[in-house]
């Protein structure tokens, strides 16, 4: 079927199909059904991959489709190299996660040129509730103001309808490796932790909690400043209590 004359999209084809893939076997054709409802083609095509790549725990077929998903997928992120977006030209690649893909930008039109943090969604207009939580983040940021939470200076979408936050640029190694770089001592440690504290302590008189806190989220400046990054997965906490 696949590379048969089939009309399905390739980007709706492998994204499902990665989807699908963390669902238990027993569960993949509810949660195919659900996931499309109004699309058989789309269905029977994933359906048609899995049952090509059942027998193995990674099948050769995941192997294949992962490293075809990989090659696409960087293709991609690297076609926005050289983009404006809003005041901002995409200049390079910082990194990737599950939601969104990071790069490194600055002002296209000023005389100074300030880096800056790009984070793009990357299939938002496949997964609606991925736009949605990149909607939420961008709220979140805007409302917080701290010397160790990296500061939200944009946001918006693409023309084709990614959401974007520009950030603040934070150059810096994760707290882990610069702590064991630097050969910190406990008290020197410890003082990077209470500075952290203090940023998560004002997270939450804002209502906040960031719900991943760990050593890939702490950049830490080459003079020493702890940043806590990525509320992409944080949680609002209700004011009201009903």
């Amino acid at each position: 079927m696949l590379g048969h004359g089939s009309d399905v999209p390739w980007d709706q084809l492998e994204a499902l199909f990665s989807r699908a893939l963390a669902v238990s076997a027993e569960q993949r054709e509810d949660f195919i059904a659900r996931e499309c409802p109004d699309d058989p083609e789309l269905a029977a095509e994933v359906l048609s991959l899995l049952a090509r790549d059942a027998g193995t725990s990674i099948g050769p077929l995941t192997n294949a489709m992962n490293r075809v998903i990989d090659d696409v997928a960087h293709e991609r992120r690297l076609a926005l190299v050289g983009r404006i977006i809003s005041a901002y030209r995409i200049t390079g690649l910082i990194g990737h996660g599950g939601v969104g893909t990071v790069y490194l930008g600055e002002r296209a039109h000023d005389r100074y040129s300030a880096k800056v943090a790009i984070k793009v969604v990357d299939s938002a207009a496949l997964h609606p509730d991925l736009g949605l939580r990149f909607r939420a983040e961008r709220q979140i940021l805007a409302n917080l103001d701290h010397a160790n939470i990296a500061r939200l200076i944009d946001a918006g979408e693409t023309e084709d309808a990614h959401p974007y936050l520009v950030m603040e640029y934070v150059e810096g190694r994760t707290v882990d490796v610069y702590c064991d770089q630097q050969q910190l001592s406990i008290d020197e440690r410890l003082r990077l932790f209470l500075q952290l504290c203090a940023a998560v302590h004002y997270a939450h008189q804002h209502l906040v909690i960031h719900r991943d806190l760990k050593p890939a989220n702490v950049l830490v400046s080459p003079d020493g400043m702890p940043k806590l990054l990525d509320f992409g997965i944080a949680k609002l906490l209700a004011t009201d209590h009903t």
